[in-house]
């Protein structure tokens, strides 16, 4: 297993409060999956991911909804997406769920 794999597994078992991480497949094929970590009453989004050939498609917009609604659910007050540095800002698919951008 490469070290980054190792690393990412690392994270995720070190992560003390509640998860959901929503996979969305198509035809059996995984298409996308995120992150969703609770932390008091945030809610943040991380690791938002599509499969290049599903992209432009909304499966970022399931993958976001499907999470938002689980924060409802729970109650929380912000929610929050992190995108990493080398990636796109938050786009307009992201702003008509009602992210904006905080800072970059």
């Amino acid at each position: 297993m490469p070290v980054e794999q190792r690393a990412y597994g690392n994270l995720l078992l070190s992560i003390i409060t509640e998860i959901k991480a929503p996979i969305l497949t198509v035809d059996g094929k995984v298409v996308g999956c995120a992150l969703g970590v609770l932390q008091s009453d945030l809610q943040g989004v991380f690791d938002l991911l599509t499969a290049k050939d599903a992209r432009a498609k909304g499966v970022a917009t399931l993958l976001l909804n499907a999470l938002d609604t689980w924060g409802i659910e729970i109650g929380v007050s912000y929610r929050y997406l992190q995108v990493k540095a080398n990636k796109h800002p938050v786009n307009s698919d992201h702003q008509a769920l009602g992210y904006q951008n905080c800072y970059g």
